[in-house]
């Protein structure tokens, strides 16, 4: 099934067009893993945005991740996470 079946599978069996963005901002992660090691700030993002899917999962079609908010976490784990 390609990718753009699966939006549309997944729109119509939930009823929505909901696209939720997954942008973990410096100022909404906490202060002390900000300044932290870049596997403190990468994890703080993670829990971040688990816990946006969590809240969202039922009601969103998909997630859209800002390359730009990740790849500012670090060099090495933030392109990864």
């Amino acid at each position: 099934m390609s990718f753009f079946d699966q939006i549309q599978t997944r729109s119509e069996s939930i009823n929505s067009l909901l696209c939720v963005g997954l942008d973990p901002h410096q100022k909404e992660l906490p202060a002390d893993q900000w300044s932290a090691s870049e596997e403190s700030r990468c994890e703080a993002a993670y829990q971040f945005c688990k816990r946006i899917i969590d809240a969202t999962a039922e009601h969103t079609v998909c997630y859209k991740p800002n390359a730009a908010f990740f790849e500012a976490l670090g060099t090495k784990l933030g392109n990864v996470t």
